[in-house]
C-alpha cells in the first residue's frame, strides 16, 4: 500500500500545534485562577496565614504576584508573622525581581523584624529606588518618609535617591503641602533638608520662580 507522506507530514505538524494550543489554553486558565486568588487574598476572603504557610512549603514560585500579595496582606494583619512574609517576598523577588513596591515592603519588614534599619533593609530599599526612581505618588511619599525616619543609618546613595523622588513629587505631582510638612519635621530633627534638595538638579516650574 502506498504511503501518503504528505498526509503523514500534515499529521506530524498538526499534533504539536494542537498540543501547543492546549498548553496555551491551560496557561490562560491558570492565569485566570491566579487573578481570582489574588483578588480573594486582597479582599480578605482567604485566610492569609493559612495560605502563606501553604505557599512557604512549596519548592517553587509559579506566580510571584500571588506570593507578593499574600505577604502584603499578611504583613498588614499579622505583625508577628514578619519572618513568614519576608520568606514569601524573598522567594517571589528571586523569581521575578521587577517589583519596586515589594522591595520597599521587604525593606520595611526587615526593619520591623530587626527593630532597626539594617544593611539588608537598605539593600532592599535601594533596589526599589533602582527599579523605579520616579514612581506613583504614594510610593514616593512613603519611601521619602521612611528614609527620613532612618536618616542616621541610611547611606548617601539612599538619601539622594529619596530626595530625587521628593523633587519629582514637587515638580510633577505638585506636592507642596506634603513636602513642606516633611521639611519642617526633618529640620526639627536636624536633617539638612534644604541642602539635599538643592543638590538635586531638576526642572523648576514658573510659579516657583521669585
Amino acid at each position: 500500500m502506498a504511503v501518503n507522506f504528505l498526509v503523514i507530514y500534515r499529521i506530524s505538524i498538526a499534533i504539536p500545534v494542537i498540543a501547543l494550543g492546549g498548553f496555551g489554553l491551560w496557561l490562560s486558565l491558570e492565569s485566570v485562577r491566579e487573578t481570582v486568588r489574588v483578588s480573594h487574598i486582597q479582599d480578605g476572603d482567604i485566610d492569609v496565614l493559612t495560605h502563606a504557610s501553604t505557599l512557604a512549603k512549596q519548592t517553587r514560585v509559579d506566580y510571584p504576584i500571588e506570593w507578593i500579595s499574600t505577604a502584603t496582606q499578611l504583613s498588614a494583619s499579622r505583625s508577628d508573622q514578619d519572618a513568614l512574609a519576608i520568606k514569601l517576598l524573598e522567594a517571589a523577588l528571586k523569581e521575578d525581581p521587577a517589583h519596586p513596591r515589594a522591595w520597599t515592603l521587604l525593606s520595611f519588614l526587615r526593619t520591623r523584624e530587626a527593630g532597626e534599619f539594617t544593611a539588608a533593609a537598605e539593600t532592599a530599599l535601594q533596589k526599589s529606588y533602582e527599579l523605579c526612581g520616579f514612581c506613583e505618588r504614594d510610593l514616593l511619599r512613603w519611601r521619602l518618609t521612611y528614609t527620613l525616619q532612618h536618616w542616621a543609618d541610611a547611606d548617601e546613595t539612599t538619601r539622594m535617591a529619596a530626595f530625587r523622588g521628593a523633587d519629582f513629587l514637587r515638580w510633577w505631582y505638585l506636592e507642596y503641602d506634603f513636602l513642606n510638612q516633611v521639611r519642617a519635621n526633618a529640620i526639627e530633627r536636624g536633617i539638612p533638608f534644604d541642602q539635599y534638595r538643592r543638590d538635586v538638579n531638576s526642572p523648576v516650574r514658573p510659579n516657583e520662580v521669585n
